[in-house]
């Protein structure tokens, strides 16, 4: 068995060792945490710019149609 001051010094870097784990631990834990929030943000918002840019297609689609209504004189000009 080592003397007791030598105990302590293991005790203690182990203790300390410990520490430093459980802290890396939290801090990958916290950036991983991070990173999913961060990475839903983005497709959040991917979501709503593909959203705005179906809409202004699909108006540009009806807008087209309604003009070549118009030009040959249909009598129902909505599409």
């Amino acid at each position: 068995m080592w003397p007791e001051s030598e105990e302590t010094k293991v005790e203690d870097t182990l203790s300390s060792a410990g520490e430093t784990v459980e802290k890396t631990f939290n801090d990958a834990g916290a950036a991983v945490d991070q990173t999913i929030d961060e990475a839903g943000d983005a497709l959040n918002n991917a979501g709503s710019e593909l959203d705005d840019i179906m809409t202004d297609a699909g108006n540009t689609v009806e807008d087209t149609c309604e003009e070549a209504k118009e030009g040959m004189d249909a009598t129902d000009t909505n599409c």
